[in-house]
């Protein structure tokens, strides 16, 4: 079997850059790292930024940056240039990401410079040809000295912008795609293979689970083999064990097409005392008395006295009701009682024990349930089919799960995070394909592999162009992120956010309701 999940990418979470953005929204979505987030102790150099090991981001930088940017506008599709700096810039989490994005700019810049990496017309046009927004000004890269041209200048220079404004952030992509390109050609066979492994090892599998609650002869057991145990829990928990708030009410109900309204009159009718019958009666509600109501159903209720009355509209029962709390009763510590002891027992056996031997028992049945048909071969829909409708029978909840990567991590497709599970289908095989019983959160589980897809490396081999090509494709982004946070780190380099909020000021958020 070919595996049929997706190549094993990593993307990155937004767009890279400001201005590599192609959309509309705001700049700034990527979370910003600690050590952008965080101003450094120690005070900048004057007027700078950012500084390192070689590397220098002034205020200066910054500051023809925003005014540079408005390049990028949404406006600019109109052939709008905003003329005021933008407001984005007094956020600080933009504030942020923009410093961030111009440190990442220099470092490819600097990266590309000591590779040897040069900009040809062929790519720079077609960056511009490309983008959005920069799109608009790809005339004045061609020879052409139409009227177009002349306005396009007219317009830039009326914004007081320049050609080498759009140059400057054209290059700024175009570097980080020759980058980009040379990191892809360096990227190691090895490495590839390895994913190819993570990509290529999949499987799916039929699982049957039940709850791991131990049987009645079980908790009895232990009620008597771990009494010190049980005491001993419940002497340290004994603010967990409480009776549960009770209310109960008298509760007048509005009959079909009768006005809600009423139950405001009917609700101060009953804090005065009225006669529920007679409310009733005057105002066509029907009456219920002795209404046990849990919490969740009527929080108010169980916040008020003897005597209060209220109104309820209860959207989970799609009623409205006006109510009267005829008795209430608080919490209290429940005394350690037989019901009480055997509730401690079934926690006990089962942080002390693992699968029960009533569940053990009935998870080898579900192994046997799922021995046939005999081992050696991919099961087909029909086998699949009549396997799962077997084990619902006897009681089992059983998912079919996606195909999916067994060395990814530890979820399985509609089960859910099950380390044990993930790590015990990891073992089958078709020769070997029913699991041993295992137990996560609780639910005991038993696998039958349906299929399974191994790595070879000769397909390996075979596919390798076309593997590479998609996987470049898909990860390109990323090895420059990585490239650029490993020089981050080398260089030392450290950002002063504060440098820039004190240039451009800070917006600051309203609170919440206002």
């Amino acid at each position: 079997m070919r595996a049929t999940v997706t190549i094993l990418v990593v993307v990155l979470a937004g767009c890279v850059t400001l201005i590599g953005c192609d959309s509309d929204d705001e700049p700034g979505d990527d979370q910003p790292d600690e050590q952008a987030e965080q101003p450094a102790d120690d005070a900048p150099p004057d007027g700078v930024v950012a500084y390192g090991e070689d590397f220098e981001l002034t205020l200066d930088d910054v500051e023809q940056a925003v005014h540079r940017v408005r390049l990028v506008a949404p406006e600019v599709e109109q052939g709008r240039i905003p003329r005021q700096q933008p407001d984005w810039i007094q956020d600080p989490h933009l504030q942020t990401q923009f410093v961030r994005n111009l440190v990442h700019f220099k470092l490819v810049r600097d990266a590309a410079d000591e590779r040897g990496l040069t900009l040809d017309d062929d790519r720079l046009h077609e960056v511009l040809a490309e983008h959005r927004q920069l799109r608009r000004y790809l005339p004045l890269f061609e020879d052409d000295d139409s009227d177009d041209a002349d306005a396009l200048l007219d317009e830039l220079h009326d914004a007081d912008l320049q050609l080498d404004d759009v140059r400057h952030l054209a290059e700024d992509i175009a570097y980080d795609q020759l980058l980009a390109d040379e990191l892809a050609d360096e990227f190691p066979e090895d490495d590839l293979w390895d994913f190819y492994q993570i990509a290529e090892d999949t499987a799916d599998a039929i699982v049957a689970s039940i709850r791991n609650t131990p049987s009645p002869d079980e908790i009895d057991r232990a009620d008597r083999e771990y009494d010190a145990e049980i005491r001993s829990h419940f002497r340290d928990n004994r603010d967990e064990y409480m009776t549960p708030s009770r209310a109960t009410l008298t509760q007048l109900l509005p009959a079909n097409n009768a006005d809600p309204d009423v139950l405001e009159e009917a609700a101060e009718r009953l804090a005065d005392g009225e006669d529920p019958h007679q409310i009733g009666d005057d105002l066509q509600l029907t009456v219920e008395e002795g209404v046990d109501v849990s919490r969740p159903r009527n929080p108010q209720a169980h916040q008020s006295d003897v005597g209060d009355a209220g109104v309820l509209d209860d959207p989970r029962q799609d009623i409205t009701y006006a109510w009267l709390v005829e008795d209430r009763t608080e919490p209290e510590r429940r005394s350690l009682d037989r019901a009480l002891r055997r509730e401690i027992a079934s926690q006990i056996i089962r942080q002390q024990e693992g699968i029960t031997p009533s569940n053990e028992q009935k998870a080898q049945q579900a192994r046997e349930l799922l021995a046939e048909p005999d081992s050696g071969a991919p099961l087909d829909d029909d086998q699949v089919a009549e396997l799962i409708s077997t084990l619902e029978d006897e009681g089992f909840d059983v998912e079919h799960t996606d195909e999916f990567s067994i060395r990814l991590d530890d979820r399985v497709p509609e089960v859910g995070l099950a380390e044990n599970l993930a790590e015990a289908i990891r073992e089958l095989s078709l020769d070997d394909p029913i699991s041993e019983p295992v137990l996560d959160r609780n639910l005991v589980h038993v696998a039958r592999l349906v299929d399974r897809s191994e790595p070879d490396r000769d397909h390996f081999e075979d596919e390798y162009d076309d593997f590479r090509s998609e996987f470049i494709e898909q990860n390109q982004g990323r090895f420059v992120s990585d490239f650029v946070q490993q020089a981050h780190q080398d260089r030392g380099i450290e950002v002063h956010i504060d440098v820039v909020a004190d240039e451009f000021g800070i917006t600051q958020k309203k609170p919440q309701g206002q």
